[in-house]
């Protein structure tokens, strides 16, 4: 919004500084009626002037060739006297000057012309008896004779309404622009301006770039905002959204679903936030990779399939001791066909059995259809904005979709993902989990608890991959 503002304002900064120095001539006309008030010829004057100005006019004007056509042209009047000044403004001096006597010479000739013709149609109809008489032979008196010429006389001695020459040279004005007063003017309105399209561009854009866009173009307001990685702020938002969850009156024990709009690495960033989070709260914790559209060692696909997998064997023990993680699986089936309510259903029941909170990182609602049975079985649903990534429609289609299953939505999180999803996510070395696991078991609580609330998405992952891949050694 600040660049819009920023550019507008130097625009209209640069065109006001380049404006350049004019002339304005001026030529002064007035009404000469006999007979009349001067206040009464003053209204005629003001009904001249607005002939003057009319558009139409002023392209007769323009027409006519006796003007140059970069010249402006008005007229108006001296309070309510007969008085009409014709202004013509122009680059130079001289031309100003030219134009305005010109201009002031061919309304003062067109409105006269006009008045003279209606003076010889008057006289004409004086003397159409004479002509009559005259034309059939006729004899006319002089005493008839004498009237009609004296009648004659008056209306060609009538002035009314008639435009005089005042002053074809009334001076002229140089219009020096203020440069400093003009760019303040500038530098005002551009901000303005450039406020007011910055406005508008934001109210039309069909992306989220706040808390309070979401809440003004979808009618849900984010419960947090979580700030690109490396805001200090992110850490505290993502320890609130945890407190959220833990204070949402949830059952016990509860299921939680993380969804998104579109494809994010923010749902499976914000599923282990809160997992890890509650699990060093004191809940056992049971987080689950639920996006079954890419293998991950063994785990919720292989169990699904009911080919005699135990729970205990997709059971992988993270470095957190609440904290036990279920990765997506290795099973080659349609995940629509196999994530049905009876089975997921039926597995978030066996695993109610041995903890207190189970968590899925479902895939987005949006692309996958069985995300909607994730929700529905879920007792509160998480939907993920991706702030780069997510569109006002994405949004609304995504809270249809849950209402279509009665998802019970707990809120909305709009999220700058700390990864991509078109980028590898960092791996860490199992030397690095080991440390970590070593770390908890010798006590250190602070470390934990530190780790537990920050959203990454690369320690639990990996921890998932080196536990699955032990568990799938022990089987053979």
């Amino acid at each position: 919004m600040l660049g819009i503002a920023l550019i507008v304002t130097l625009a209209t900064a640069a065109l006001a500084f380049g404006e350049s120095t004019t002339y304005t001539g001026r030529a002064a006309l007035t009404i000469g009626s006999p007979n009349r008030a001067p206040e009464q010829d003053g209204v005629l004057a003001s009904g001249y002037v607005d002939y003057f100005s009319s558009g139409g006019y002023q392209d007769k004007l323009k027409a006519s060739g006796d003007l140059p056509a970069d010249v402006t042209l008005s007229a108006g009047t001296a309070a309510a006297s007969p008085i009409i000044y014709i202004d013509a403004t122009a680059d130079s001096r001289e031309t100003a000057v030219a134009a305005a006597a010109k201009a002031a010479q061919i309304f003062h000739d067109d409105i006269n012309a006009q008045l003279r013709a209606a003076q010889d149609e008057t006289i004409a109809a004086v003397r159409k008896p004479l002509d009559d008489v005259l034309d059939r032979n006729g004899v006319v008196g002089e005493v008839a004779r004498d009237q009609i010429q004296d009648r004659i006389n008056q209306i060609n001695a009538d002035t009314s309404n008639k435009l005089l020459n005042l002053q074809s040279d009334s001076g002229v004005t140089e219009n020096s622009p203020d440069r400093i007063l003009d760019i303040v003017f500038a530098l005002v309105g551009g901000l303005l301006l450039g406020g007011v399209i910055a406005i508008c561009l934001g109210a039309f854009s069909r992306r989220f770039r706040s808390a309070g866009e979401v809440a003004a173009k979808t009618g849900t307001r984010p419960l947090v905002e979580i700030p690109a990685d490396g805001d200090s702020a992110r850490q505290l938002r993502v320890q609130q959204l945890v407190n959220v969850v833990a204070e949402a009156g949830l059952p016990a024990p509860a299921t939680v679903t993380v969804t998104s709009t579109v494809a994010s690495a923010g749902t499976r960033e914000i599923a282990r936030a809160i997992a890890e989070g509650r699990a060093v709260q004191g809940l056992a914790t049971v987080l689950i990779d639920a996006d079954l559209s890419s293998s991950s060692g063994f785990g919720l696909a292989d169990v699904l399939t009911g080919n005699d997998v135990e729970l205990a064997d997709i059971l992988n023990q993270s470095p957190m001791p609440k904290l036990r993680t279920i990765s997506a699986g290795s099973a080659d089936t349609d995940p629509f066909a196999l994530l049905s309510r009876e089975r997921v259903g039926a597995l978030i029941g066996r695993l109610h059995e041995v903890s207190e909170l189970v968590v899925l990182a479902a895939p987005p609602i949006t692309t996958a259809a069985e995300a909607q049975v994730l929700c529905a079985a879920a007792d509160a649903v998480l939907l993920v904005i991706d702030k780069p990534a997510a569109r006002v429609a994405d949004v609304r289609e995504s809270l249809e979709l849950l209402a279509h299953v009665d998802g019970r939505l707990l809120g909305t999180v709009l999220i700058d993902p700390a990864v991509r999803v078109d980028k590898p996510a960092q791996v860490s070395t199992a030397k690095h989990v080991a440390a970590e696991a070593d770390s908890v078991a010798a006590g250190d609580s602070d470390t934990t608890a530190d780790t537990a609330v920050r959203p990454t998405s690369d320690t639990a992952d990996e921890a998932e991959s080196d536990s699955a891949t032990s568990s799938a050694g022990a089987r053979e």
